[in-house]
């Protein structure tokens, strides 16, 4: 995907405001929740988000040195085991909230100047993994109890083919935006839940995996297909050779199946 330097600094701007907005109203102590093999440590996340996006654009495709010198060891998920992020030596919720003010800021300020291939794929790849974890820290919210967090609007709002983007914040009827009903007359093809299969999750014919290693390969064969995204998830995320991927034990995504009328 290719986009100019407008769009890419509007959806990073607006990644990073929608990732603070998702978290904004919770105390530390509300943030310091018990383990849960499901989740991940909130303060761990929102440290993992900005230290991603430091580590592919700034570190990675513009060469500059360290914000953290402890970072990786801290917020690299290749690295750190999961259970080790609920008792690593993290920082508070407001420097967390700081360094993710400080990488935007510094990310937005290197596209404003100069936009070159290697620098819009990082960004582009930071914006769309920063999506991704914004609908993690939703799952997040609903699995611990928490009310639906406070969110602005967004500053250009887009009409979607689907029930995306917390646009609306629930699911809908299945026969909600029949306008866009498959030529074949499937119903809600992108939004609302996503949709399981009964494929297992492999590469495509072809693949070869880029810089970001730790992304799919090693989940391969164990996880299945889903597809279509779900209220939460960003628009520009979906495309139709786009796929998520989870075990089919896991109940707290919103995921659902498709079911057919027979006459």
């Amino acid at each position: 995907m290719v986009v100019d330097a407008a769009r890419l600094l509007s959806w990073a701007h607006e990644a990073r405001r929608r990732t603070i907005e998702l978290y904004a109203d919770l105390s530390d102590r509300a943030m310091a929740v018990p383990y849960m093999r499901i989740i991940n440590p909130p303060v761990w996340e929102l440290g993992h988000v900005a230290w991603f996006q430091e580590h592919w654009v700034l570190r990675h495709a513009l060469g500059q040195r360290p914000i953290h010198s402890n970072g990786d060891a801290l917020w690299n998920s290749a690295i750190i085991a999961h259970a080790d992020r609920w008792t690593a030596a993290l920082p508070s919720r407001a420097a967390t909230f700081e360094y993710l003010e400080l990488v935007g800021d510094r990310v937005r300020a290197a596209i404003e100047q100069v936009l070159d291939p290697k620098l819009q794929y990082f960004a582009l790849l930071a914006v769309f993994h920063e999506d991704m974890h914004g609908e993690a820290f939703a799952y997040t919210r609903q699995t611990l109890g928490w009310p639906a967090p406070h969110l602005s609007a967004a500053a250009a709002p887009v009409a979607v083919a689907g029930n995306l983007g917390l646009q609306i914040g629930d699911t809908v009827d299945v026969a909600a935006f029949g306008d866009f009903d498959s030529a074949r007359g499937c119903r809600q093809m992108f939004g609302n839940v996503w949709e399981w299969t009964a494929t297992a999750f492999e590469p495509y014919p072809g693949f070869e995996r880029d810089p970001y290693k730790e992304y799919s390969e090693p989940w391969f064969g164990d996880h299945r297909v889903l597809r279509g995204g779900c209220f939460v998830t960003q628009p520009r995320l979906l495309r139709p050779t786009w796929r998520n991927f989870y075990p089919p034990d896991r109940r707290d995504v919103w995921a659902g199946f498709r079911t057919c009328a027979i006459d």
